[in-house]
């Protein structure tokens, strides 16, 4: 009997090995691995990195500011840390989910240590809708990519490649631990330091869009560097909110618009490239003509802004004035094709492309065979009228040329990209050629000191500032309510004896350059002094 019991006892002590065997066996397998791990633990998402868009010093354009965003799971230290660092409503909404056992993810604005708890620095990527230059720098869709602008552009390199993540483990019952470690994954992976470097400066840009909101209802402020012809700043009015694209949709004003990429017509500001053209020509800058307030050409009279007339003028004179009827003639004299070459060397005509999908819209120019049968055509186009369309960029890029000593850069908007280790991969340098003499260019900036100091564009003058510039108010065939929408332009250099800005300034249907634009780069002027960058 004892035998019996003995031999019964060994083959159920093998039963019961041979089913904690096959149990084991079980339960490494994948799939009931798998099951055993997603009943085992809760994961919740802390947060994701999107690249950082940087000024030409480094300096974020976008993640500028950052808090932390905190895993956590109920337990007396979170409790007491959150009920001290959250307001009423955020502390009832955290807690309705805590008592549940469910881990969740807060964002406080200052660290903490608790036990239960995982805080994490964490960045606002467009620090609560406000982004500078948001015409140039684009938005985000739903998903987080980039729909335009340097997000589209470099989307590849600033969307997120993974996302911070944590893992609470559960009890039997489904609640989430606090005196267990959780399991964080995606910490290598979470990085903003990686991303896009802009030639805008931080600095210059701000100063541009605060003066632009505050004085142009619609318009376009471009900053060049002279020496570079990379873009310092580029304001677009009205803007947007980056986060809310939704609500400019549709508006009378447009301001999804980059109307720094937008052509317009042009008017006097061209008649700079018409001087350069004729001094090139070995036109004296003493040349004469008498303004008696029109010109005919064939069956058409062309009015100056001045029809009573300007009486007899040079050059100097007849830019500070902006006779219309001067540069009709300087035009003639200098010939069509010359002109016209001297406009395609500065730009016009043609695309400016920034970056993939960023592009200045070439404009228009009238045809050569035109300008060359069609004295009306010429005449039109010596000061900026007809059909001649340009953007802003364009014409602050010929004002750089003329202020650098007749060198002209291609425009830039990318210096370059910068890794995670924080090293910056520069793009190469636009090439650099020269468009007129030097001796032309140095004329032209001496006389565009007097348009300033003595001329047309006395509104644009800073005390202790030297500054050399261009007023035009361009027609543009559009009225409403019998008056005729014009385009008002101020477009500059300073300081003028050693130039490290050139600025266009559009005010779009100002009444007058001198009254709409020039005030404008005075400001800005006044404003970068005060600051130092000048």
């Amino acid at each position: 009997m004892k035998n019996r019991l003995r031999i019964v006892s060994i083959i159920l002590t093998w039963c019961f090995l041979l089913s904690i065997v096959r149990i084991m066996h079980i339960m490494t397998e994948p799939k009931y691995a798998d099951a055993e791990a997603s009943q085992s633990y809760a994961t919740v998402e802390v947060a994701k990195s999107r690249g950082t868009v940087y000024d030409v010093n480094m300096k974020p354009l976008t993640n500028t500011t950052f808090g932390y965003r905190a895993a956590v799971v109920a337990s007396p230290e979170v409790v007491t840390r959150l009920s001290e660092i959250l307001d009423a409503t955020g502390f009832d909404e955290i807690m309705s989910i805590l008592k549940k056992g469910k881990p969740t993810v807060v964002s406080t604005k200052s660290y903490f240590e608790a036990e239960g708890a995982y805080v994490h620095e964490y960045y606002d990527y467009y620090s609560a809708g406000t982004v500078l230059s948001p015409h140039m720098l684009g938005y985000l869709d739903s998903e987080g990519h980039g729909v335009c602008g340097i997000e589209k552009a470099f989307d590849d390199l600033l969307f997120p490649k993974g996302a911070l993540k944590v893992s609470f483990c559960l009890d039997a019952r489904g609640t989430a631990l606090a005196g267990i470690d959780p399991i964080v994954t995606g910490e290598d992976e979470y990085s903003v330091t990686a991303g896009v470097v802009t030639t805008l400066d931080k600095t210059v840009q701000q100063v541009v869009e605060e003066t632009a909101a505050a004085m142009l209802s619609k318009g376009s402020v471009v900053v060049l560097d002279v020496g570079n012809g990379e873009i310092r700043a580029s304001c677009s009015v009205p803007s947007f909110s980056v986060t809310n694209v939704g609500a400019s949709l549709g508006s009378d004003n447009s301001p999804l618009v980059n109307r720094s990429l937008a052509a317009y017509n042009v008017g006097s500001v061209f008649k700079l490239c018409t001087a350069a053209a004729a001094l090139d020509c070995g036109i004296s800058a003493s040349c004469e003509y008498t303004c008696k307030g029109y010109v005919d050409i064939g069956d058409t009279r062309y009015w100056c802004n001045n029809k009573t007339g300007h009486g007899v003028l040079d050059m100097d004179g007849a830019l500070r004035r902006s006779c219309n009827t001067y540069f009709i003639k300087l035009a003639m004299d200098t010939g069509a094709g010359n002109v016209y070459t001297t406009a395609k060397s500065f730009g016009f005509g043609s695309k400016t492309e920034l970056c993939a999908g960023v592009v200045g819209i070439a404009g228009n120019m009238p045809e050569l065979p035109e300008l060359l049968s069609n004295n009306g055509a010429l005449a039109n186009f010596a000061f900026g009228q007809g059909e001649l369309l340009a953007t802003p960029l364009q014409v602050a890029s010929m004002v750089a040329a003329i202020s650098c000593g007749g060198l002209l850069t291609q425009p830039s908007l990318i210096k370059g990209t910068v890794n995670r280790e924080g090293d910056v991969t520069a793009y190469s340098t636009n090439r650099t050629v020269r468009v007129i003499k030097k001796s032309s260019a140095e004329l032209l900036k001496s006389m565009m000191v007097s348009v300033v100091t003595e001329g047309t564009g006395k509104n644009a003058a800073v005390e202790g500032v030297t500054i050399g510039g261009k007023t035009a108010t361009a027609e543009t065939g559009w009225y409403v309510d019998g008056a005729e929408i014009t385009q008002a332009w101020f477009a500059g250099f300073f300081p003028a004896e050693a130039p490290r800005y050139a600025v266009a300034v559009l005010a779009e249907g100002g009444s007058s350059g001198a009254a709409s634009a020039a005030p404008v780069l005075a400001a800005i002027v006044q404003r970068l002094r005060e600051k130092e960058y000048i």
